[in-house]
């Protein structure tokens, strides 16, 4: 029995959707035609150790659930929950994995953008590639070109992919230090962007503002405080003692890790949605009082 009183003085209600499927029909059991609170959250399963088979209806069917039914008068999707995630937050070495693993399911992108009607859809280049202008052609045209078929109503803007670490070894592959790789990306981001008319999300000037102004500097075991690099482990364990006795790479040395994730949302969130992103009351407990104002400056900034 629902205590329809109880519910009108909630802000959400929170539905456990176990190992249901149909979770329209779920709230209509639930709430009924009528909900004293509107307002759901749907809080689905993910995978786990002892249970690697999804039960229910995974994340990503949630989340085209939450798009599909945003017209519904009945009642708002507001949102998903992951009720079983508890394990994901305590496992220190790779936070989230089930998570990850339940949303980390492959769709062709033609189904992508035919799945819901889409606002904004981003693109970016392969960040290997990223600093060779001629690789943007013919490839990018045809992937803008797909993007106005199926989704004519989606705005496209092109994320600005960012340069890796020293400790990268692409680096030396190539011959080019981190500053020549950010030079030629940022120079092969305006081009493509600037032929299309695209608004540009400047991540990679994001970075290279951080790695400026904070200032980081590289150790012979340490990052130095970028947000580039380490991704997913502890600092004592980033680095290990080679062969030859010293300090060698064990970990990460180009994608964002979870400072520079949260850097790259506070961007996302000014540039996409003009957020007021002083209004935000907390941070990453990885991220510092002081780095987090650095970083609320630089996201303003290049979301200009």
């Amino acid at each position: 029995m629902v205590d329809t009183e109880f519910l009108k003085t909630c802000s959400h209600v929170i539905l456990v959707a176990g190992e249901e499927q149909k979770l329209t029909a779920l709230v209509g059991r639930i709430l009924g035609r009528n909900p004293a609170n509107n307002n759901v959250i749907m809080e689905l399963t993910v995978p786990t150790v002892a249970e690697p088979d999804q039960k229910g209806a995974s994340l990503v069917a949630g989340a085209s659930w939450v798009l599909s039914e945003s017209e519904n008068t009945t009642f708002k999707a507001c949102g998903l929950a992951a009720g079983n995630a508890y394990d994901d937050y305590f496992n220190k070495n790779y936070p989230f994995c089930n998570v990850r693993k339940a949303t980390n399911q492959k769709m062709r992108l033609t189904d992508a953008l035919r799945s819901a009607r889409w606002d904004v859809v981003t693109i970016q280049q392969a960040s290997h590639l990223s600093w060779k202008k001629e690789s943007y052609h013919p490839w990018g045209d045809i992937l803008v070109a797909t993007v106005r078929q199926l989704a004519p109503q989606a705005k496209i803007i092109v994320q600005q992919t960012w340069s890796y670490t020293p400790f990268a070894a692409p680096l030396s592959k190539w011959k080019i230090t981190q500053d020549e790789m950010y030079a030629r990306l940022d120079d092969a981001y305006r081009d493509f962007a600037g032929a299309y008319g695209f608004d540009l999300i400047r991540m990679g000037r994001a970075v290279q503002e951080w790695r400026k102004r904070l200032p980081v500097a590289y150790g012979e075991r340490s990052f130095g405080g970028d947000v580039v690099g380490g991704r997913h482990k502890r600092p004592e364990g980033q680095f290990k003692r080679g062969a030859d006795g010293k300090w060698i790479v064990d970990s990460d040395t180009t994608h964002l890790n979870e400072r520079g994730e949260y850097l790259q949302a506070l961007v996302w969130a000014v540039k996409l949605l003009d957020a007021d992103i002083e209004r935000l009351s907390t941070h990453p407990d990885c991220v510092t009082d002081a780095e987090d104002r650095l970083m609320r400056k630089i996201a303003r900034e290049v979301a200009r």
